[in-house]
């Protein structure tokens, strides 16, 4: 059941569909422009949703779609630029190595390497600064968006990221809700927080899915705490489910929960305050995140795999018989036949219409634009019938460049060097002074026969979302074979051939960066940030160039900090002089 619903969502997820036939309590944002190019390969243009063009072949590069009057476009450099909606378009701010939708009224940017992420309105003016609302470093955020009907809706808040839990933040950069759940949803009227058993199992992906549903899904035996808030934050409600379950909003004011009882899948639709309002048959599952109308919902049935529409009243007004199904407006339906085209339907199934098309690309208040051939874009009405005579090419969102999350590249170097505890005997869990023995049972690999022709022992280490090797070297193989004197059952002292750890002390300790994730070239950042670390160590500075810092620390041995140039990554080094030099020289080839 998850992987059909999630792959839905995520075909879904690429229409980005807008009609404003769910009204929420408040006015929200919705798409007003999209992309495309009058010729294909040409430049590029914005058209609105009922067809009206704003601009025709004015950008090299593809734009991204236009909300609250704003939307990007990358330059040459390849850095995004902020454009308003007028004619002809009209710069704002800056240059942004990534940038958010405007949907909430405000737009989420990084600047640069290392930089935070922050939160600008439509002026480009900083707003704050999310590191410092939050008081943490905030991996990533994204605009709160959800789905009704075809529809997607920006809500007035941002989702954010803290160590791998996520928290809210409105329009203003106001906490609502702290970082501490797995994913937020937003219905229109109420947030609702879910609090998983694991909360590392996200993934960007996963979590893009989730958002078009709208809601969570579990995995087998976890155990899911739901929250439901009220715009301000306040907790209305907590209630938690157990086993494999769904979970999410079904309207602005009703919740959908699911969950397979004697290996049958069953739905209840419930208040925020978990009353039960109606129980679905078995099998069949809602899918507000697509198609909500008034009291019509499109439904599931997991039994036949297909798609029909029920009413809150349990009636069945179209039985599962579509491959695809998703409301267009009200009182119209998109629907296809598994793997033929798409038509136009009405609640009672009937035809509305006589033109059938590739794909639906976006529902406006007045038109539907639809992909008619391979690429070949056209607007029809609401009757189902083709508008104008112009044909519009690569009509498509997603590719646009821009995704939903931003994610923030900063990392705090200072304290990522203060956890590894960098001493004149070691570097994080390994010791000059350790035995063999003692490095071993700090990895994965304990045992000795784990080390059979090598002289080193190394581990991986994940700190602050960084990853690093740590690496232990020996002047002799660390596991040798020896033979010992044992008696046998008679008392009788016999030779037995057995592995140990060597009883010799280590020559170096030794820590690579990786130049990966948040650590992606940063080499040299990173390179100025441990220097002091290492000078603080030693009697006197030897060496100190733009790749390398060496200090004397005495009896043969020196602390050093490197950038390698062969892997353009950071290497911090405790341990015996020559072996070093040594590793310089494979280093950067010296």
């Amino acid at each position: 059941m998850n992987k059909k619903v999630i792959s839905f969502a995520s075909w879904l997820l690429g229409l980005l569909s807008l009609a404003a036939c769910n009204k929420t309590e408040d006015v929200l944002s919705k798409i007003e422009y999209v992309p495309f190019q009058m010729e294909k390969d040409g430049r590029w243009g914005m058209v609105s949703l009922d067809g009206e063009i704003l601009y025709e072949d004015e950008f090299d590069s593809q734009p991204t779609f236009a909300v609250n009057g704003r939307f990007a476009v990358k330059n040459s450099n390849g850095m995004w630029e902020i454009y308003a909606t007028e004619k002809p378009p009209r710069k704002i701010g800056e240059e942004y190595v990534s940038v958010s939708s405007f949907g909430p009224g405000v737009a989420l940017v990084t600047r640069g390497k290392n930089k935070g992420i922050e939160m600008i309105d439509r002026d480009g003016n900083v707003k704050c600064a999310l590191n410092e609302v939050v008081g943490k470093s905030v991996d990533a955020a994204m605009p709160l968006y959800f789905m009704r009907g075809a529809n997607l809706y920006f809500s007035p808040f941002v989702v954010f990221r803290v160590d791998k839990k996520v928290g809210c933040m409105d329009a203003e950069g106001h906490v609502v809700i702290p970082p501490e759940y797995s994913w937020i949803t937003f219905s229109g009227k109420y947030l609702m927080a879910f609090k998983e058993r694991n909360l590392a199992k996200m993934d960007r992906d996963y979590v893009e899915s989730l958002f078009s549903l709208g809601g969570y899904i579990t995995e087998d035996g976890d155990t899911l705490r739901t929250c439901v808030f009220d715009r301000t934050g306040n907790r209305i409600r907590a209630f938690t489910t157990v086993g494999e379950s769904m979970t999410g909003w079904f309207s602005d004011e009703i919740i959908y929960v699911g969950k397979y009882t004697d290996e049958k899948f069953r739905c209840e639709l419930r208040t925020p305050d978990n009353e039960v309002l109606l129980k679905l048959p078995s099998g069949v599952i809602p899918m507000p995140a697509f198609s909500i109308l008034g009291d019509k919902f499109v439904f599931l049935d997991e039994n036949s795999g297909h798609f029909g529409l029920m009413n809150m009243a349990g009636d069945m007004l179209i039985r599962d018989k579509y491959g695809e199904m998703m409301a267009a407006s009200d009182n119209l339906y998109v629907v296809a036949r598994d793997d033929d085209d798409y038509n136009l339907v009405d609640e009672k199934d009937n035809p509305v219409g006589n033109m059938t098309f590739k794909s639906v690309m976006f529902c406006g208040d007045r038109k539907i634009l639809v992909e008619e051939e391979e690429n070949s874009y056209c607007f029809i009405d609401h009757a189902g019938r083709k508008t104008g005579d112009k044909t519009f090419y690569n009509v498509d969102v997603v590719s646009s460049g821009l995704s939903m999350v931003v994610e923030s590249d900063y990392i705090d170097l200072t304290g990522l060097l203060d956890t590894l505890n960098i001493r004149k005997d070691g570097i994080d869990k390994f010791s000059l002074q350790m035995s063999a023995m003692e490095c071993a049972q700090q990895t994965y690999k304990k045992d000795c026969s784990d080390y059979e022709n090598t002289s080193s022992i190394s581990t991986l280490r994940c700190l602050k979302s960084c990853w690093m090797e740590l690496a232990v070297s020996f002047p002799e193989d660390v596991c040798q074979t020896g033979i010992t004197f044992a008696p046998d059952w008679y008392g009788n002292y016999q030779e037995v051939y057995g592995d140990k750890f060597t009883t010799t002390r280590p020559e170096c300790v030794v820590l690579s960066f990786m130049n990966t994730g948040k650590l992606k070239g940063k080499a040299d950042l990173l390179l100025e940030a441990a220097k002091p670390y290492i000078k603080k160590l030693g009697k006197r500075v030897t060496r100190d160039e733009d790749n390398v810092l060496i200090c004397e620390l005495g009896s043969g041995r020196v602390a050093a900090v490197l950038k390698n140039k062969n892997e353009n990554n950071v290497i911090l080094y405790i341990g015996a002089v020559d072996r070093f030099f040594e590793l310089m020289e494979a280093a950067n080839g010296e």
